[in-house]
């Protein structure tokens, strides 16, 4: 299955460093070629239905308001709210307003798992930049049971 974002207002680079918040990710559907194992439950979060092993692979499309100084974000898998797979850390360039991470996480997963993709503030810096997703279906997240 493959979704894309709709939301492209909130502050991913807004609180504390580390204080991670859902990403909208499961907003459209782009397909789901079956849905009694992929349950989209809202726009943050995915019930899988059957026990397996999957590649869930994550296309981030990002903005910084301001393009002075580098900032940087930590994105993770969450599954049952407990973070699972390597937490992802990615940063903006100097003087770049558009930035973009990909990866792609080989999970164990169990009937019943909720899945959701969270990203926080990693770095400070003197600017106000805000970080949102860049626009409407720009950013996506593919799910595929391997066996």
């Amino acid at each position: 299955c493959q979704f894309k974002n709709q939301e492209t207002t909130f502050d991913f680079h807004s609180g504390s460093i580390g204080t991670y918040h859902d990403m909208d990710l499961f907003a459209n559907s782009v397909f789901n070629e079956n849905y009694s194992i992929y349950e989209k439950l809202n726009v943050s979060s995915l019930k899988i239905n059957m026990s397996g092993l999957y590649a869930i692979t994550v296309n981030l499309d990002m903005f910084k308001a301001n393009n002075d100084d580098p900032e940087g974000l930590s994105t993770r898998i969450v599954v049952n709210n407990i973070q699972k797979g390597t937490v992802q850390y990615w940063r903006s360039q100097e003087n770049e307003n558009e930035m973009s991470h990909h990866f792609t996480e080989y999970l164990q997963l169990t009937e019943g798992d909720i899945i959701k993709i969270q990203t926080a503030k990693a770095t400070t810096s003197t600017s106000t930049n805000t970080m949102k997703l860049r626009a409407a279906n720009t950013s996506d997240i593919t799910i595929q049971r391997i066996r």
